[in-house]
């Protein structure tokens, strides 16, 4: 699983109090032979940074465990067109133990017309498969680079097996909560 970096540049801060740094994207002076800009954006430091996620899940019954350990495989495997699925890798352990840990997408909660937007795939998609807990706080949409303004399901154990017509109920229940 490849991490994705997220850069950090540190400037001194403006008013020139001392010296508090804050977080600024870099950007490069607008004239490069301007000295008070190259000075102003002048960092101190550049910091590159990654995050994970990892997730343990005990359960009570065997056929649970081992139900939840086949969707994981199955959606490795699984492409959808508008949502991703960050990378991960899972591990099953002798106690009806799953363990994973993905990416970790830095961003913000989709709005309730982004969740609209996904009826089509999440709900009506022609699988039995698909992601099936749709509250808004499982789909983060990204705000970084390459990343920025891809949707992401980010609750990996929401993908099973569930027919259409009850995934559609489940969508209006969600909806209330938005």
């Amino acid at each position: 699983m490849k991490p994705i970096n997220w850069v950090g540049h540190y400037h001194r801060h403006y008013t020139g109090m001392g010296e508090r740094v804050f977080w600024e994207p870099f950007k490069e002076p607008r004239n490069p032979d301007d000295k008070y800009l190259k000075e102003k954006n002048a960092y101190l430091y550049t910091t590159t940074t990654n995050y994970f996620l990892a997730k343990t899940v005990e359960y009570s019954t065997k056929e649970k465990f081992l139900m939840d350990a086949e969707n994981l495989e199955r959606l490795k495997e699984e492409k959808f067109e508008s949502v991703e699925v960050p990378e991960f890798h899972f591990e099953t352990l002798s106690n009806n133990t799953i363990r994973y840990t993905c990416q970790f997408i830095k961003g913000r909660v989709v709005t309730p017309t982004d969740m609209n937007k996904l009826y089509q795939e999440l709900v009506l998609r022609d699988s039995d498969y698909s992601f099936c807990d749709y509250s808004i706080a499982n789909f983060i949409q990204a705000r970084y680079h390459q990343l920025d303004g891809k949707i992401f399901s980010v609750d990996l154990n929401a993908y099973k097996k569930v027919p259409v017509e009850d995934r559609m109920i489940l969508w209006e229940r969600y909806k209330l909560y938005w």
